[in-house]
């Protein structure tokens, strides 16, 4: 199965072979070397438009009737938004002294009765505010309540978000320590359709603290799912080269 990864430029890289699925586009084949191993066609692709989607708003997507896996309803007055994953890191990247804003980290949530908090991966309020059946944690992932928001969605706004502020992140999987490092935006060509991605690279690092804590194994496993079936089979300074998709 090959990737098709697309540029603005509307230039065209096909790891692996041209399958049919390209005849659908008009291009011109441009150039063709073998790099690790791995085919790589340059293409010039014609007469597309290749369009962007406007920000994702979470808040507006999220169903006005919440209810959890049990279907119980939970009821709530306001959804809040949280700040995105990995918002500590900031304040040492922004910091003109080291743990200048160390006790920000340490901030609690404030009990607002009836509201809820809206993460990117999960909503969280006091415990006493979600329906009995789901109230040992004051947190529900995505996964474990209703809502029409798809996970790929989900998994490519969190990365757009957090890579416009640093350029990789750390995710503990399997136990073990990966960096996901962002190169930049394009798109893939599957399915017949121009899909808005990131290109990334993956390394497994040392064993650190910066991972983010905000994942559970659901959404773990679907992002390296997803790194997984994108990959293009070439490293580059010992990254392997995958896509993240909307």
């Amino acid at each position: 199965m090959s990737v098709v990864e697309v540029l603005d430029s509307h230039e065209a890289y096909v790891y692996g072979n041209i399958g049919y699925e390209l005849s659908k586009l008009e291009y011109e084949k441009v150039s063709i070397e073998v790099v690790q191993g791995v085919k790589v066609y340059k293409l010039k692709i014609k007469n597309i438009e290749l369009k962007k989607e406007e920000d994702f708003n979470i808040l507006k997507a999220l169903d006005k009737n919440i209810k959890c896996k049990h279907s119980e309803l939970i009821k709530y007055l306001e959804l809040n938004k949280c700040p995105h994953e990995g918002w500590e890191d900031l304040i040492d990247y922004w910091s003109c002294h080291q743990g200048e804003f160390e006790k920000l980290k340490n901030l609690k949530m404030i009990d607002r009765p009836n509201r809820i908090f809206v993460a990117d991966f999960y909503i969280q309020t006091k415990k006493k505010y979600f329906p009995k059946c789901c109230n040992k944690s004051d947190k529900l992932f995505f996964n474990e309540f209703t809502h029409s928001i798809p996970d790929s969605l989900l998994i490519y706004t969190f990365f757009t978000e957090y890579f416009k502020q640093l350029d990789c992140i750390y995710i503990l999987y399997k136990g073990k320590c990966f960096k996901i490092k962002s190169f930049y935006r394009c798109h893939l060509f599957k399915e017949g359709n121009f899909v808005e991605v990131i290109k990334v690279g993956v390394i497994e690092e040392e064993m650190n603290s910066k991972f983010i804590r905000g994942l559970n194994d659901y959404y773990t496993e679907k992002i390296f799912k997803m790194i997984r079936e994108n990959i293009t089979g070439i490293k580059l300074l010992n990254y392997k080269l995958s896509f993240i998709t909307k």
